[in-house]
């Protein structure tokens, strides 16, 4: 009897869940949900090189990151990579040459000399 009982509420609930999502009632409605789309890729990151010195009495650390790019596209002269508000960057060099960029909240767009797919 028991068991009974048990797929009873199982389907229940299962029933109660359908009814909402149908209402528009779910985290994935249609009309409530804005479309977001992954954000053109304009280069193949090949590898990453990290190198971090810890200074655990000040809390702090600093590091190098060295990244091996594959550009997707011909003709580009800056590309967009991903670096949080605290991070500090000191130098930014591409192909051992100092670059200029600039920063838009979690987003770094770096000038590089006019990108050749493949390269």
């Amino acid at each position: 009897m028991n068991r009974w009982k048990l797929i009873s509420l199982s389907a229940l609930l299962s029933v109660t869940a359908l009814s909402f999502a149908q209402a528009g009632y779910g985290p994935f409605d249609p009309a409530k949900t804005p479309p977001k789309y992954a954000p053109d890729r304009t280069f193949d990151l090949l590898d990453v090189k990290v190198a971090l010195d810890v200074d655990y009495p000040n809390r702090s650390f600093y590091g190098k990151s060295t990244n091996l790019l594959s550009y997707l596209r011909t003709g580009l002269s800056e590309i967009m990579m991903h670096a949080g508000p605290g991070v500090e960057i000191k130098t930014l060099t591409v192909d051992g040459k100092a670059a200029t960029y600039r920063r838009d909240g979690r987003q770094l767009f770096i000038k590089v000399p006019t990108t050749v797919r493949g390269n």
